[in-house]
Formats: structure tokens, sequence, C-alpha cells
């Protein structure tokens, strides 16, 4: 029984939260936006976006997770800043059933 009391306080790295802190969020929507057609080498990681290089069937590209209030301006700066054109950006909702499977 003790380690199941240890589990709320345990660090997600990937998120950089606490299991607690995930749950207390509620059911929120986290939306994923892909900065496809970008070079690796944009080094795109200093904007907290993670490298997905495509081995589970997810593209082979940059991608970061925001919430529905920051979907506007971070699509806006990918475009302005990384792409320096409008192009259509992939962006997935993700539930929390979704970000926190294996295979999100």
């Amino acid at each position: 029984m003790p380690a199941l009391l240890e589990i709320p306080a345990l660090h997600l790295p990937h998120i950089d939260r606490t299991v607690l802190s995930v749950l207390g969020a509620g059911p929120t929507q986290v939306i994923r936006i892909w900065a496809e057609q970008s070079r690796f080498e944009l080094k795109l990681k200093r904007h907290s976006y993670r490298w997905s290089d495509g081995a589970d069937g997810r593209p082979r590209s940059w991608y970061v997770d925001v919430d529905e209030a920051g979907r506007t301006a971070e699509i806006e700066d990918l475009q302005r800043n990384v792409h320096q054109r409008e192009l259509q950006v992939r962006t997935q909702v993700l539930t929390a059933f979704d970000r926190f499977s294996i295979t999100a």
C-alpha cells in the first residue's frame, strides 16, 4: 500500500509535471502541433518541441503539445519563424487517455 501513496507524487518527465497535478487538472485536451517539413537541424527542442523519429508510426517530425488557448499563437509562430511562410499545419487533439498511452 505505501507504493500506491507514492504514485501521485511521481514526476512525469515528458511533460514536467507530477501525476497529481495532471489528475487535478481534469480532463483537459491538449493540441499536438507537428512542425512537419522542418529540418532536424533547426533544433526546435529549445522551443519545447520534441523529436519523433517516426519509428512508432507517428510523423518523422518535431512536435509540441499546447493547450487550446495557445494553439493559434503557436501555429502562427511556427509559420512565421520556422517555415517562413503560411502552410497547413497538422494538429492532433489529445485527451489524457491519448497523452499517457504508449502510442501517443
